[in-house]
């Protein structure tokens, strides 16, 4: 058939029937497109979800492994935070702690006395905070009679009991007894600041 040999009616047909196979063409086309973009698109987050899946899984085998470090550092902060003695007795504490020390390695002590030792001003942010430290230092000065392996196995005891404890000051006189020396030592430790209630 020619196009010339076409009714009027039968060219309108074809025309029409032209345009709604052209409609439809474009819609698949852009039907098509539509669907190879919303895949892509599909696909780049499927790649991104399998990697923060596998993120998590690796996040999650580490879990056990945290767990216990947690459970560690807990039990650790338990340890330290008995070193510390209590506000309220801290004296007595420490004076007892020196005195059963002094007693294991013969040492005599002649007197414990508390320190007046200032802030370390060191605050929140690392820097310098006079008006609200993270910790101070809490001293006693202890004048003692004893040789010199006592003073060491007297300071080794309770180094081993308390290593929060520091040695500060250290003077060692031979006075009359080349055996038994004086000795006047400062034992410090941080600890928390007391705070005045609001």
């Amino acid at each position: 058939m020619r196009w010339g040999e076409l009714t009027k009616e039968q060219k309108q047909y074809v025309f029409l029937a032209g345009l709604v196979t052209g409609g439809i063409l474009f819609g698949v086309f852009t039907g098509i497109k539509h669907g190879i973009t919303t895949l892509r698109n599909v696909s780049h987050e499927a790649k991104e979800l399998e990697k923060k899946i596998e993120d998590a899984r690796i996040k999650m085998s580490r879990l056990p492994a945290m767990k216990q470090t947690l459970s560690d550092l807990r039990e650790q902060f338990g340890k330290t935070e008995k070193m510390i003695p209590p506000r309220d007795e801290r004296f007595s504490r420490v004076t007892s702690f020196v005195h059963r020390h002094a007693r294991s390695a013969a040492v005599e002590i002649a007197s414990v006395d508390p320190l007046v030792t200032p802030g370390l001003n060191r605050g929140k942010n690392g820097g310098d905070d006079a008006e609200h430290p993270l910790l101070v230092p809490y001293g006693v000065r202890i004048i003692a009679r004893a040789g010199y392996h006592g003073l060491v196995d007297w300071l080794a005891l309770m180094q081993d009991e308390n290593p929060l404890v520091r040695c500060s000051v250290l003077e060692i006189k031979n006075a009359d007894d080349p055996v038994h020396h004086s000795i006047r030592l400062e034992l410090q430790w941080a600890v928390p600041p007391e705070r005045e209630k609001s």
